[in-house]
């Protein structure tokens, strides 16, 4: 999985250049903290299917991905 190397403040700002939906924001903050696909959807109380759809939809937005 893809290692963020985004600070607070730089995540605030792709934030708001860009639309993320809470739970893709959840989901970036997630990552930068290293928890699993698992773990996050725990916390989210969804499956991990989503956790990975949610994120790459976020990864497309900040420009890091692209849609196949």
């Amino acid at each position: 999985m893809q290692r963020f190397n985004f600070e607070k403040e730089q995540l605030k700002e792709l934030a708001e250049r860009t639309y993320l939906k809470p739970i893709q924001k959840r989901i970036i903050e997630y990552r930068m903290l290293d928890y699993t696909i698992v773990k996050m959807a725990d916390l989210e109380h969804c499956s991990t299917a989503t956790i990975s759809r949610e994120l790459d939809k976020a990864l497309y937005k900040i420009g890091k991905k692209s849609i196949k």
